[in-house]
């Protein structure tokens, strides 16, 4: 299982996750100086489970991401939305705003 940022010239891209050479998930993202804008977090699967554990893990690749790169994240989606609210405390250091 490996996570991997791509991004195109325009700044736009996707942050995916890969099991088996099989793309399970990603979500779309946009990159313009020291921010990270998330429009859409997709897991590839129709159960239930799994679908949480895809978003989950590539919502922590976006965390991670972000520290690394003293970054700060603007969620758009429904999930980063509710990943921040129900953990502010936990990821105040890379939000920017909700």
């Amino acid at each position: 299982m490996k996570t991997q940022i791509l991004l195109n010239n325009f700044f736009q891209g996707e942050i995916k996750l890969i099991i088996d050479e099989v793309t399970v998930g990603y979500m779309e993202i946009t990159v313009v100086e020291s921010r990270i804008t998330v429009y859409k977090t997709v897991a590839i699967t129709e159960d239930n489970e799994k679908n949480a554990e895809y978003s989950s893990i590539l919502f922590d690749s976006l965390i991670s991401y972000a520290r690394e790169n003293t970054m700060k994240i603007i969620p758009h989606c429904a999930y980063t939305v509710a990943c921040f609210k129900n953990n502010l405390y936990l990821y105040k250091d890379v939000l920017l705003s909700l």
